[in-house]
C-alpha cells in the first residue's frame, strides 16, 4: 500500500518521524523490561466445570449446524432470531450475507472437537458441507487481520494437510507484501464509524500488530529472514506509537503516527494478548510475552474500571484520552481473554487462574438456552440479550466455542 503524505515534503517528514518513531518503541521496549516483576504463583483453576463447558461447545456447534448454514452462499449466516430461527442476517436480511472468516472458524471448531472426542461423527456432515466451500475460497483470500495466519497453522496441525500450511506460509507472505517499506506498518484511509473518529492515513492498531507478529512467527517457521525483519518493525512501531504506558492497554487506531481513537476495547486487547503469547511461545521471543503479561497486568490492575468485579467479565471500551468507560453493554468477543489467560497462566505457573476461573464461568454464562441456543454479539451486564438484540451470532458463537475449547 503507497504511503497518502501530501507531497514530497510530507513524505520527507515522515521519514524523518519514522527514525524518531523507531527510538520511541525501543524505549518504550526497554520500559516494559524494566516494569516487569516475577509472577506470583498461583494455583490452577479447578477442572470440576470441564463437562458443562464440553457440553456447552456441542451445543452451540449443534445451533450453527442446525440453523447457521446458508445454501444461498455455501457459508453461514451472519445470524438468525431466536425466536424465529428462519430470520436471519438481521436486520436487513440479506441473504447474500456471508464472512468467510467466521467460516474458517467453525470449520476450525468442528475439526478440533471431532480430534478431541474420537468416533463422535456429530459434526461430519457439517464438516464436510462447509469445509469444501471454504477451501476453495481460502486459495484467494487476502487481508491485514493476522490472526488468521494462526488459524491457518492451528487446522494444518489438527488435520495435517499441507493445504493449511500452506495456507499460511502464503498469507505470510500477503502481510509482507502489504507493509510500506517507509513507515513499516500497513497504513490507508481510515473510515470514521459511529463514535470513532477517521483519518486520511492510520491504521488499525490490532490488525497492525498481529500482522507483524504473524510475520516474525512465519519468517522464523518458513526460513524467510526477511519476514522477520519486516515483522519485528511493525511490531516496534506499533507499541512505540499506539501502546499506552499509563493503562498499559493499546490505542484503537493511529493516525499520522499519532494514537487518534483512543479506545481500548476488551475484544481487541484480548485478540493482541493472544497473538503475542502465541508468536513469544513459537519463537522464544521474551519480548512479546512480556508485553502480553503487561496488558493482562493493566486488566487486573483495573484502574480503567473496565472489569465488573460485581458481575463478571468485562464492559465494552475504555477511553485511554478521556477516561470513559462504555460500560452499557459486554461483548462475547471478551471471551478470547479466556484463552489468553489460559496460555498466560501455562507460562507464568497459575499467575492469572483466579481471572481465568472468573471467564470461564462467564463463557457459560453469556451462553443462552432454550429452543435456540447459542451467543449473541453482545449482552447486558446481567448477560441478558441487549436491547431486543435477540439473535445468536456465528461470530460471537464461534469465539464462544474456541475459547471454552482452549481450556479443555
Amino acid at each position: 500500500m503507497a504511503p497518502t503524505g501530501a507531497g514530497r515534503k510530507g513524505r520527507d517528514v515522515r521519514r524523518e518521524d519514522a527514525v524518531v518513531r523507531m527510538r520511541t518503541a525501543l524505549v518504550t521496549v526497554a520500559t516494559l523490561v524494566l516494569w516487569s516483576a516475577a509472577a506470583p504463583v498461583a494455583r490452577p483453576a479447578s477442572a470440576a466445570g470441564l463437562p458443562a463447558l464440553d457440553a456447552a461447545a456441542r451445543a452451540t456447534l449443534d445451533e450453527i449446524d442446525a440453523h447457521g448454514y446458508n445454501p444461498a452462499t455455501g457459508g453461514l449466516f451472519i445470524n438468525w432470531s431466536v425466536d424465529d430461527p428462519v430470520r436471519s442476517n438481521l436486520p436487513d436480511g440479506s441473504p447474500a450475507r456471508r464472512d468467510e472468516l467466521t467460516d474458517l472458524r467453525d470449520v476450525l471448531n468442528m475439526t478440533w472437537y471431532e480430534r478431541r472426542h474420537p468416533g463422535d461423527h456429530s459434526q461430519a456432515a457439517a464438516l464436510a458441507r462447509l469445509g469444501a466451500s471454504l477451501r476453495a475460497r481460502v486459495v484467494h483470500y487476502s487481508s491485514d487481520k493476522g490472526w488468521v495466519y494462526w488459524q491457518f497453522l492451528q487446522l494444518g496441525a489438527l488435520t495435517g494437510d499441507r493445504f493449511w500450511t500452506e495456507r499460511a506460509r502464503a498469507f505470510a507472505g500477503h502481510l509482507a507484501s502489504i507493509v510500506d517499506p517507509l513507515l513499516g506498518v500497513v497504513h490507508g484511509r481510515i473510515s470514521p464509524d459511529g463514535k470513532e473518529p477517521g483519518c486520511d492515513d492510520g491504521y488499525r492498531v490490532d490488525h497492525d500488530l498481529e500482522g507483524g507478529l504473524a510475520l516474525v512467527d512465519g519468517g522464523i517457521r518458513f526460513g524467510d529472514p526477511s519476514w522477520v525483519v519486516v515483522g519485528m518493525r511493525e511490531v516496534l512501531t506499533v507499541v512505540g506509537q499506539g501502546f499506552d504506558l499509563t493503562y498499559h492497554l493499546f490505542d484503537h487506531t493511529v493516525c499520522d503516527g499519532a494514537p487518534a481513537d483512543r479506545e481500548a476495547k476488551v475484544g481487541e486487547q484480548a485478540d493482541e494478548v493472544l497473538a503475542l503469547l502465541d508468536t513469544g511461545a513459537a519463537t522464544q521471543i521474551p519480548l512479546f510475552s512480556l508485553l502480553a503479561t503487561q496488558v493482562l497486568d493493566g486488566l487486573v490492575a483495573n484502574s480503567t474500571g473496565l472489569h465488573d468485579k460485581t458481575g463478571g467479565g468485562f464492559w465494552f471500551a475504555f477511553d485511554l484520552g478521556t477516561g470513559q468507560l462504555r460500560d452499557g453493554y459486554k461483548e462475547v468477543r471478551q471471551l478470547t481473554l479466556l484463552v489468553a489467560l489460559h496460555r498466560a497462566d501455562a507460562l507464568e505457573g497459575g499467575r492469572y487462574a483466579a481471572l481465568e476461573s472468573e471467564m470461564t464461568n462467564v463463557a457459560l454464562g453469556m451462553l443462552h438456552r432454550g429452543r435456540v441456543t447459542g451467543y449473541p454479539y453482545r449482552e447486558t451486564g446481567a448477560f441478558d440479550f441487549y436491547r431486543g438484540e435477540r439473535f445468536i451470532t456465528t461470530e460471537a458463537a464461534g469465539i464462544a466455542v474456541e475459547a471454552l475449547q482452549s481450556v479443555l
